[in-house]
């Protein structure tokens, strides 16, 4: 429909790959262990989603690409309803979020 099959699983691995072999690694720590000081559950996914906004965002939108294609493969899902060509707008839309939320982190100088 929009994608090859095929292209939508590698794109569905890129996240998975970036946070494997470049986020974990940087870390230095499992991921149930960041953040594991607050004492609220909701206190804890907040800070692990503003932490990992970006790459949140990022992986967001290739779900919202490479879902369509997976979901018509698997069962009888009709997705003529979205806009033409879908992975254009949910990319205009990943990158304008993301530069929206990097333009409101932005500050003058050494500002914190």
């Amino acid at each position: 429909m929009f994608l090859n099959p095929i292209w939508s699983l590698l794109l569905l691995c890129v996240p998975v790959a970036v946070y494997v072999f470049i986020i974990r690694p940087r870390l230095e720590k499992k991921f149930t262990e960041l953040y594991g000081h607050i004492d609220s559950f909701w206190g804890r996914i907040w800070a692990r989603t503003y932490a990992f906004r970006t790459f949140a965002i990022a992986s967001a939108g290739a779900l919202l690409t490479a879902a369509p294609d997976l979901l018509v493969q698997v069962s009888s899902f009709d997705f003529s309803f979205l806009p033409q060509p879908w992975p254009m707008w949910v990319s205009i839309g990943t990158t304008m979020t993301i530069t929206l939320m990097r333009a409101f982190e932005t500050k003058p100088g050494e500002q914190t």
